[in-house]
């Protein structure tokens, strides 16, 4: 805990940015676009999932969705809650939306080219599905 808020503090108090993407620190110039917009690493998985809709009104309302989803998932303050969590018919549901998950973060930060847009397509479609099965089992 006291590593968590040391490495915190370098961070907001000097600016050390080690886990931001180098693209980040550039200066911006209005009359230039990327080619690639490479977000911070922790909204990897949600850019992926934006990406993976292309209507703009649904990719929007899939994001907020999943964003909402995780933050409920985090509010969760029930033991009992806890501990049906980790029942053995949870597991394999568990570990694959982790999997998933970090599959979705790699996705993310790759350009958006025809191959990774349709992997993003099956890992949000995978994602929801597994986040249904961890929420009613």
């Amino acid at each position: 805990l006291l590593l968590v808020f040391c490495l915190y503090f370098l961070q907001t108090h000097f600016g050390i940015s080690s886990l931001s993407h180098p693209d980040n620190a550039l200066e911006a110039c209005a009359l230039l676009t990327p080619l690639h917009i490479v977000p911070e690493w922790y909204f990897l998985c949600q850019y992926a999932i934006l990406k993976a809709v292309p209507n703009k009104n649904a990719g929007f309302i899939v994001l907020l969705t999943s964003i909402l989803i995780l933050f409920l998932f985090g509010e969760i303050r029930n033991l009992t809650t806890f501990t049906r969590l980790m029942d053995c018919n949870n597991g394999f549901s568990i570990s694959f939306f982790f999997l998933s998950f970090l599959s979705c973060l790699w996705i993310g930060a790759q350009f958006p080219q025809e191959k990774f847009l349709s992997y993003a397509r099956i890992l949000t479609l995978d994602f929801y599905f597994l986040l249904i099965c961890i929420s009613f089992s």
